[in-house]
């Protein structure tokens, strides 16, 4: 059996406390290693002896807080915590391929002002990282819905107002995407 790390211990915390919230749950009942599988599938992989660990490790970085209210442990993420959850979410974000595509093409333009030139530079990486391909140096097309992805980088990098999404039908020189993509019948 491999090793587990106090890393993915925190991470499969982290992550359930982002799905719930807020988790209710005496720490010492014996029970606790199901209440967070309930929350998030892969933390039911660790022993509470595991989940104990990563819950203090967690409160002495400050990015949980655990506290009583109404007789129960409140355990619940800090500023902290919320910023490392939505630092694992874009470590794993991936693009989804829907089966059937549904011809058109989804554009990324931006023109990110000098000013943001490290956003501007990490969030290229991270459109080359999800797989979309360049049609101009800030142009980057993906052929299917990602509305909600590109969203959250234009967050996550605080660019929101200098990019802009955009759906064609057809595309001048579209066969490259084609071929790219995998698209061609």
């Amino acid at each position: 059996m491999a090793r587990v790390k106090n890393q993915d211990i925190a991470k499969a915390i982290i992550c359930a406390l982002g799905v719930a919230a807020l988790i209710v749950v005496a720490i010492a009942a014996p029970n606790a290693v199901q209440v967070f599988a309930q929350f998030y599938k892969p933390a039911g992989r660790f022993n509470k002896r595991q989940i104990a660990g990563g819950l203090y490790y967690l409160k002495s970085k400050k990015i949980i807080g655990i506290g009583q209210e109404g007789g129960k442990t409140v355990i619940k993420l800090t500023q902290a915590g919320k910023a490392k959850l939505l630092k694992y979410k874009l470590e794993d974000m991936k693009m989804s391929r829907p089966k059937k595509w549904d011809r058109k093409w989804r554009m990324v333009m931006f023109d990110i002002p000098e000013k943001y030139k490290v956003n501007r530079t990490v969030f290229v990486e991270k459109l080359k990282e999800l797989g979309f391909a360049p049609m101009q140096k800030s142009v980057w097309v993906w052929p299917y819905d990602c509305e909600d992805e590109t969203d959250f980088l234009k967050e996550m990098y605080e660019i929101r107002p200098f990019v802009k999404l955009a759906v064609a039908e057809r595309l001048e020189g579209e066969s490259y995407l084609l071929k790219k993509f995998g698209l061609l019948s």
